[in-house]
């Protein structure tokens, strides 16, 4: 953008410094001796068909210049700056304390003590008086008597009855019967027996192991401290181990068989068989007779008696009483008095206070600054025609003649 408006420029100037003779020479043929005026009227020696005529185009002109551009750069710079520290400083201040003092003091104090005395008065007692009066009771008494009644008895008669029973004998006979007994018989035989042997055998495994290591670490005021981190890491381990192997061997072995043996044996079996028999069975039978029974029948029976029964009573009586009663007396008597009050007393004491100190540090900074770059290039330089008679038609401010 910065060299477009460079060549621009220059163009410009390039037009005008052609365009300036030019315009002389119209002033001085025109005879108007620099008045201003520009005179684009045709000489009379210049013919209609000279003055229309295209001129030739004039060759491009070339100029060296040389243009200077800005780029920016990063420059390290020393930059002094205030700061502002606090430094401890030690000084003497006096301050106020207040201190108690014990004063003993004599004061009358107000005791109350209780204080007891005889006092008479007249009291109403109720008297409990017995006396024996002669009153009426009814008493309720058993009385016996006999009472007849009827009532209905089952009287058992006994009667013998002829019955049939049946009755089971147990009869016994021979059988032969069919028995399986089994003969044992030891034969040998080859079979294949399985046993483990323990063999060691290396394996490598892979454990975590904790382990705390120092880790730096930088803060923002850029100070540098370790801190201990645990870190857990996978180590090899190798261990042995024992691996059972499957051996198979094959051995002799005794084996007891069995052989079944069907006998015929005789056996005494016993049978129940069942016999019918008359027999006289002696039957109970409980028979209904109506019979006269007397009882003894208890009755309760109110009877009226005179008894002496002892009734308290209670009478009223005038009785003087004396009872003790006890008074609370104020008694004033001298006692001394502990009283503590402050006194103010000023002392002097130390402190460290921070003041403020100021001083000047250089420190360094980075800072973008603009640096010129001088380059020389070559550049066009703008021409133009000059109507067929002397002076360059980009000259004029008003156009040219061959308008």
């Amino acid at each position: 953008m910065k060299r477009l408006i460079v060549t621009s420029l220059l163009a410009a100037l390039s037009c005008a410094a052609l365009a300036a003779p030019s315009l002389a020479g119209h002033r001085n043929r025109g005879g108007q001796g620099g008045g201003g005026h520009v005179d684009c009227a045709p000489p009379a020696w210049v013919g209609p068909a000279a003055i229309c005529a295209p001129a030739a185009p004039a060759a491009p002109q070339y100029t060296t210049v040389q243009v200077t551009r800005y780029q920016p750069q990063v420059v390290t710079q020393n930059v002094q700056e205030v700061v502002t520290t606090l430094v401890p400083k030690t000084e003497t201040y006096t301050y106020t304390v207040q201190v108690p003092v014990v004063k003993q003091v004599q004061q009358t104090q107000t005791v109350y003590q209780t204080v007891q005395k005889e006092v008479a008065h007249q009291v109403t007692v109720h008297v409990p008086v017995t006396k024996n009066v002669q009153q009426t009771q009814t008493v309720y008494q058993q009385v016996q008597k006999e009472v007849a009644e009827q009532v209905t008895v089952h009287v058992p008669v006994t009667e013998n009855v002829q019955q049939t029973q049946t009755v089971y004998k147990t009869v016994q006979r021979k059988v032969t019967v069919p028995v399986t007994t089994f003969v044992s018989s030891v034969v040998p035989r080859k079979v294949l027996q399985t046993s483990y042997q323990c063999v060691p055998q290396t394996v490598t495994n892979h454990v975590p192991v904790c382990s705390t290591v120092q880790v730096p670490s930088v803060d923002c005021c850029g100070h540098c401290s370790y801190t201990c981190q645990k870190v857990v890491t996978m180590q090899p381990v190798t261990s042995t181990v024992m691996q059972r192997v499957p051996v198979t061997t094959e051995v002799t072995v005794n084996e007891v068989v069995h052989q079944p043996q069907t006998q015929n044996v005789e056996q005494v079996v016993s049978e129940v068989v069942p016999t019918q028999q008359q027999v006289t069975v002696p039957v109970t039978r409980l028979q209904a007779q109506q019979q006269t029974v007397k009882r003894i029948v208890c009755q309760v029976v109110p009877v009226q008696q005179q008894v002496t029964v002892p009734v308290t009573e209670l009478q009223a009586q005038q009785q003087t009483v004396k009872q003790i009663v006890s008074q609370v007396v104020p008694v004033q008597q001298p006692v001394t008095v502990n009283v503590c009050t402050y006194e103010t007393r000023q002392q002097t004491g130390t402190r460290t206070v921070m003041v403020p100190t100021q001083q000047t540090v250089t420190r360094q900074v980075q800072v973008c600054t603009m640096v010129p770059v001088v380059t020389t290039e070559t550049v066009p330089v703008g021409g133009g025609s000059n109507c067929g008679y002397g002076h360059s038609s980009s000259g004029y401010a008003h156009g040219s003649c061959c308008h």
